[in-house]
């Protein structure tokens, strides 16, 4: 009797083990058939944005130059930032592609990004919304705009500080139409630009200070001539010397410009569309 009792219990036992095992094993194999998701890279809502920046032919056996198509298209990097990345189709080149990160410091906001960066002279440059004219080409033309590196942003109450480091060091500040860039083996370059029309004027005047050679210096005007039409004066002198006039012409998406140098007597004509 006792000796049932004893193999009564020993049965049971294993069977209640046995039962644990395969209960634990289930839970096992349900924990392994549906991990958890963990996103590293996702789009938020991609913007998809880009201009092309046409010069038309003027003269009969002349062909329009395409200078730019450009593709900008961005989103996010979870729990780091976001990425950008620009194409050129005119040059089939990436003109862009960097991750960013951003985060407040000190009142204002600290950005890094790493990859196919825009150097500090591409990062003031005022193209292509901005760029009226070939009024400032002289001054920004030595400077490089694209490099592969990583560079640095500070913005406060309208104060804006970059550092690049691409194959060589570069860094601008700008703060309410002052700026000044400067870039190694190149030079410094500073300027102004009148934020407020003065008597409907908005003058503005750029110097480049090379670091071998002589200054460029560059000088503009422009005044409303109403329903999104401008006049624009430009004069450099320097390196390049060069009196221009022209118009410009903004409708939605559109952009179109006119400039006849007085003193080379060539014209300068330019259409952009913006998306």
């Amino acid at each position: 009797m006792r000796k049932s009792i004893i193999f009564v219990l020993s049965a049971a036992l294993i069977l209640l083990s046995t039962s644990i095992a395969l209960a634990t094993d289930q839970a096992t194999d349900t924990t392994v058939s549906n991990p958890k998701r963990i996103d590293t890279v996702r789009i938020w809502s991609p913007n998809v944005t880009g201009y092309v920046m046409v010069d038309p032919a003027m003269q009969s056996g002349q062909e329009h130059t395409l200078r730019f198509a450009v593709l900008k298209t961005s989103g996010a990097i979870t729990g780091f930032g976001t990425w950008q990345v620009q194409f050129d189709f005119a040059s089939l080149s990436v003109v862009a592609a960097q991750a960013e990160h951003k985060q407040p410091l000190l009142g204002g906001t600290f950005q890094y990004y790493a990859g196919r960066v825009f150097t500090a002279g591409g990062q003031i440059t005022p193209a292509p919304n901005g760029l009226y004219a070939p009024n400032w080409s002289s001054v920004y033309l030595p400077f490089t705009f694209i490099g592969d590196g990583f560079g640095t942003q500070y913005t406060y109450k309208g104060l804006d500080l970059y550092a690049v480091s691409t194959h060589r060091m570069s860094a601008a500040a700008t703060y309410k139409g002052l700026e000044a860039l400067w870039e190694d083996k190149v030079g410094t370059e500073i300027g102004y630009t009148t934020p407020y029309g003065v008597l409907e004027f908005h003058p503005s005047l750029k110097v480049l200070f090379f670091e071998r050679g002589r200054n460029q210096y560059a000088g503009c005007n422009w005044f409303n001539l109403g329903h999104g039409l401008r006049c624009y004066q430009l004069a450099k002198w320097g390196v390049t010397e060069e009196l221009s006039l022209g118009l410009t012409l903004d409708i939605p998406s559109v952009r179109l410009k006119g400039f006849y140098n007085l003193k080379a007597q060539t014209t300068f004509t330019e259409v952009v569309f913006s998306f």
